[in-house]
């Protein structure tokens, strides 16, 4: 039992040893890894709010009308994690049919804001506040 011990013993230290030697690098690469985190949570949240606004648009009432809400609340929980495009527009579209035009006009307007829209996604989102504007007090 003692030999096995002795002969464990070196390759433990070196185990501690690269451990330590490693562990500054660790501490780098954990911003991404959390962020990866992050990015995975937000877009299950992003996923669900999808299919919720999916189920939503095909009802009538009050049924839909707590669809919509269960969606709005993906959507949001997704935008507490990561401020994404997609779910800052769905937020924007979710609110319009749930009746809330002035939080679907402020979605619209930070969605037109952001870096990276192509040509067609302008265009949509421009038609959208445009068409918001006329029916909004504005000032």
């Amino acid at each position: 039992m003692v030999r096995v011990i002795d002969r464990l013993v070196p390759h433990a230290l070196v185990l501690v040893l690269l451990s330590a030697a490693f562990a500054p690098v660790a501490a780098l690469v954990a911003p991404d890894v959390a962020y990866a985190d992050a990015n995975s949570e937000a877009r299950v949240f992003f996923e669900r709010g999808n299919r919720q606004l999916a189920a939503a648009l095909r009802l009538r009432g009050p049924r839909r009308q707590r669809a919509l809400e269960e969606a709005l609340g993906s959507y949001v929980s997704s935008l507490r994690i990561v401020r994404s495009r997609n779910a800052v527009f769905n937020a924007g579209v979710t609110m319009q049919e749930l009746g809330r035009a002035d939080d679907a006009f402020d979605y619209f307007v930070e969605y037109k804001g952001m870096p990276g829209l192509t040509d067609a996604e302008r265009a949509e989102v421009a038609q959208r506040v445009d068409a918001m504007r006329a029916r909004l007090a504005l000032v």
